[in-house]
């Protein structure tokens, strides 16, 4: 498998629709940002920041089979992988080893050894309305490394600022070396870069300042 940087919306449109495609086919409603917010991002990935955002299709030959989507925090050498969908007809199981192993070479080649990377794994109502754990990709990932922080972490809504203010989810980092785990400091450090520097610098294009002011509030709330 290759990964396919997307840094345009105006060039490889066939290979964004379909990355964005799976994207909507695999992440919960309520997980998803919207996509126009996505295209603005991709449009200023290359803007000169402390931090990165960086969106890939994920290709197997010709045939773009999902998409990832993170942002690295340069300061902390922390990434967050806010989406890693992949949809493969020609593979059975949750994320093909295959992808995992070509992302690890891409950070490995492109980035200083001994990074964290941390990811959401939003919960899912069950069928009394109650908020349950998605076991089944849990220990999928604890296979390949990462381990879930006995947390109570919720994300913020994505979709709108109206309504329930923010969701369950179980966070999964994965720690440079053989750690397994993961400090105080260092879980508070997680917390400021997902809470502070993505998800607030995130918003803060499509807010008003009283909205954004609202949503600043939300944050240190959840922090």
């Amino acid at each position: 498998m290759d990964l396919k940087a997307i840094d345009r919306t105006d060039r490889a449109l066939t290979r964004l629709n379909a990355a964005l495609s799976i994207y909507r086919e695999t992440i919960l409603p309520e997980a998803q940002n919207p996509e126009r917010q996505i295209l603005y991002w991709i449009e200023h990935s290359k803007d000169t920041l402390a931090d990165e955002f960086r969106c890939f299709a994920i290709q197997r030959a010709s045939a773009v089979v999902g998409y990832l989507q993170y942002s690295y925090f340069r300061e902390e050498h922390i990434f967050f992988f806010e989406y890693l969908c992949i949809s493969d007809k020609a593979r059975r199981g949750l994320v093909p080893s295959g992808a995992v192993r070509s992302i690890e070479e891409y950070l490995g080649q492109n980035y200083r050894p001994d990074f964290t990377i941390v990811f959401e794994v939003a919960r899912k109502r069950n069928d009394t309305g109650r908020w349950e754990a998605d076991s089944k990709l849990l220990a999928y990932f604890r296979r390949l490394g990462f381990r879930a922080v006995e947390f109570e972490y919720r994300y913020p809504i994505l979709q709108s600022y109206d309504g329930e203010t923010s969701y369950p989810a179980d966070l999964m980092v994965r720690l440079p070396g053989t750690r397994t785990k993961i400090t105080a400091s260092e879980m508070r450090t997680v917390l400021r870069c997902l809470y502070f520097k993505h998800y607030l610098r995130w918003d803060r294009p499509f807010l008003t300042p009283d909205l954004f002011g609202e949503r600043e509030r939300l944050i240190n709330q959840l922090y």
